[in-house]
């Protein structure tokens, strides 16, 4: 459940609903947090590439003539597949974020397993 509104008056009484029997969109904080994800799946610097979440999402680095496709269908699948699309070849480091639970990680590239 999530929603975005406590008082803050002094002295204010929350009532809240509950998760099976009743629902009303004012119950909590943190209603904003799902709209911002997308601000947090990727990062980039001059160096290289960061992929910090696995959500299906499209990344158009103009900057250096790249495009990166998520394909994902986390967390019902624990697998995610990275596609990138250059007019030119283009070097550069991508790390990509390892999840302490994902304790069996595989990293494979053209299909190939890659040494991480």
């Amino acid at each position: 459940m999530i929603a975005y509104f406590l008082p803050m008056k002094p002295g204010a009484h929350k009532v809240y609903s509950t998760p099976e029997n009743s629902f009303w969109c004012c119950v909590g904080s943190g209603f904003e947090n799902q709209a911002k994800y997308g601000e947090f799946i990727y990062y980039h610097d001059n160096k290289g590439l960061y992929v910090n979440l696995f959500i299906p999402s499209e990344l158009n680095w103009k900057e250096k003539g790249i495009v990166v496709k998520q394909q994902t269908n986390f967390p019902n699948l624990g697998n995610t597949q990275l596609t990138l699309s250059t007019a030119n070849p283009v070097s550069m480091p991508i790390s990509i974020r390892y999840p302490s639970w994902a304790a069996n990680a595989e990293v494979k590239i053209n299909g190939k397993k890659a040494n991480h």
